[in-house]
């Protein structure tokens, strides 16, 4: 593989761990956006409804005993029945409102018995204001033996049903921040872990690379200080020349510099070696041309010799 593919792969592995982490960090933030939505747009409006509907009531009740001690007061005593009912209609309203929010049959289930006891009470309720508003000392005296009896556990029982709505939407709410803590302990384990494992491939992919083009470079600068020395019987290992990049190229280039060069010397030599041979043998043939020369001149002084001994010989006869 290339040097560049091989770069390319490393990081793509890279980049694609790294998008997943970034999907696994979206997932989280979106599941904890979705559970802070819930707590905000259902836990929170539903325990604020509740408890304005509960306050609601409260101050019903205290209309209602202000009218049974008033008794029939005229203009104040319809002041007092106005806020009963102006309690009354807005604690209805949050009650009602409430009922949009809840989701779980259990909530249903509670709010339906609230429905009930609601309607216990308000029947009930209704004669005691009416005995409120009759001048007669006896429907009076009814009226509030009825508030404080039969009506005030009629209201308990409905304010119970409220209750135990608060209850039940603070539990869920308390199960959704547990899943979230839960769930948030997870994310930041799996994040490290997942972290790490990214922190040690990146490291592991920097050195497997590193290391795979660092030493087949090693190698050929090797061969090339040994070829500056003249060292021609250096040899290319043969596992970088098996490589299929770049530096395998390189390896492969070196390998066959090498044999060249060694051919090239083997030639010079071979060549040297001719011109040394012929060389001596020159060397004889010009020793026996010299010897020769010599002979030569050795029978030339004795030809001359002669010559001037015959000319000699032939002045005397004369």
């Amino acid at each position: 593989m290339k040097i560049g593919a091989r770069l390319s792969l490393g990081f793509a592995v890279i980049v694609v761990f790294l998008l997943a982490m970034t999907l696994y960090a979206s997932t989280i933030i979106r599941s904890t956006t979705n559970n802070m939505s819930t707590v905000v747009q259902e836990f929170l409006p539903a325990i604020d409804f509740l408890e304005q509907a509960d306050r609601d009531f409260f101050q019903l009740i205290e209309a209602e005993r202000t009218q049974l001690l008033l008794g029939d007061a005229g203009e104040q005593n319809n002041r007092w029945d106005d806020a009963w009912k102006e309690n009354l209609d807005q604690a209805r309203s949050r009650m009602a409102s409430y009922a949009e929010l809840a989701t779980t049959d259990e909530e249903k289930r509670l709010y339906v018995e609230y429905l009930a006891n609601h309607e216990t009470w308000f029947a009930l309720a209704e004669r005691v204001i009416a005995g409120a508003k009759d001048p007669s000392p006896v429907a009076a005296s009814r009226a509030k033996a009825l508030a404080l009896g039969e009506a005030s556990t009629a209201f308990d029982a409905m304010r119970e049903s409220i209750n135990q709505l608060e209850e039940l939407v603070m539990k869920n709410a308390d199960g959704i921040k547990a899943d979230t803590l839960k769930f948030a302990s997870f994310a930041i384990t799996t994040s490290l872990v997942l972290a790490a494992i990214a922190i040690a491939l990146t490291l592991g992919l920097s050195v497997l690379i590193t290391r795979g083009i660092t030493r087949p470079l090693r190698e050929c600068v090797r061969i090339s200080d040994a070829l500056a020395e003249g060292d021609i019987s250096i040899k290319v290992d043969a596992r970088w020349t098996r490589s299929r990049d770049e530096t395998g190229d390189l390896a492969r280039a070196m390998d066959k510099t090498v044999a060249k060069l060694g051919e090239v010397i083997r030639k010079v030599q071979e060549t040297i070696d001719i011109v040394s041979e012929n060389s001596g043998e020159l060397l004889t043939a010009a020793q026996q041309m010299a010897t020769g020369i010599a002979g030569i001149a050795d029978s030339s002084q004795q030809l001359s010799q002669g010559a001037t001994e015959q000319a000699a010989s032939a002045e005397e006869v004369s």
